[in-house]
This record gives C-alpha cells, structure tokens and sequence, in this order.
C-alpha cells in the first residue's frame, strides 16, 4: 500500500490531483488478482516440489530415462493444477498419482472459487465506489 501510495502522489505531481482517487482506487481489485496470482503460483511450487521429492524416493524408472528434474516436476505441477493434462510428463509412482489427483482436484476447486467469488467482490467494489462518489459530491 506504501508504495502504491507513493506511486499516486507520483502521478499527482504529474497529471495533477484529480488521477489520484481513479489510481488509488484500483488497488483493492489489483491487489486482490495479485493475491490470486501468488496463492495459485506457491500452490503449483508446493505441489511441484512435492512431485519431485516422490520421484527422488522412487527407483529410477526401467526405460532408463532417469529420475525428473525440479523444473520438469515444476512443470508437471503446472499443467496439473490447471488441468491441462498434456501427458508428456506422468507420475510414475502410485503416491506420485494420488498426489496428482489430489493437485488437479484442487487446481479445479481453485478456480472454481475464484471464477464464483470476483462477480461478487466485483459488485461490493461497484458499491464502495457509489458512496465514494456520493461523499465526494456531498464535499463539493
């Protein structure tokens, strides 16, 4: 908020007072897609790190295409919890799989959540502003 803040008397020195209240207003919704952003992106990292950690316990695989990197389990992780499901990189454990289901469960319930709940704080964002402009025209 500090710098967000900083940014608006910024932009006030620039543009002049009256892009302050239009800047500072964007924060709440801004900051709240952030919030999203940074909850889906440690989720996919947790359950990355988790995939990995079971194919480093696991025997190599019998093709002899070695245990997987971070990244690809990073990667793995991704397309898991967003339900993408290329197939061109597969749990190869039976705990691997049932961490699988587990994260694609979740990517689902996630963005089922997100899609459900933003029309709603859409409508209480719209509200807010309505009495903001009502005071503003109060003050003069």
């Amino acid at each position: 908020w500090a710098a967000w803040r900083a940014l608006a008397r910024g932009v006030a020195r620039v543009l002049g007072p009256r892009r302050t209240p239009e800047l500072l207003a964007a924060y709440g919704p801004l900051s709240l897609i952030t919030l999203f952003a940074v909850w889906a992106a440690l989720l996919v990292a947790g359950f990355g790190l988790l995939h990995w950690a079971i194919a480093q316990g696991a025997p190599p695989p019998a093709d002899g295409s070695g245990r997987p990197s971070l990244g690809t389990a990073l990667y793995f992780s991704g397309v898991t919890f967003l339900t993408l499901g290329y197939g061109d990189v597969t749990a190869q454990t039976a705990a691997g799989k049932l961490v699988s289901v587990i994260e694609a469960g979740t990517g689902f319930g996630f963005v089922a959540v997100v899609i459900g709940y933003l029309p709603t704080l859409y409508q209480l964002f719209s509200q807010r502003e309505a009495q903001v402009l009502r005071l503003d025209a109060r003050a003069g």
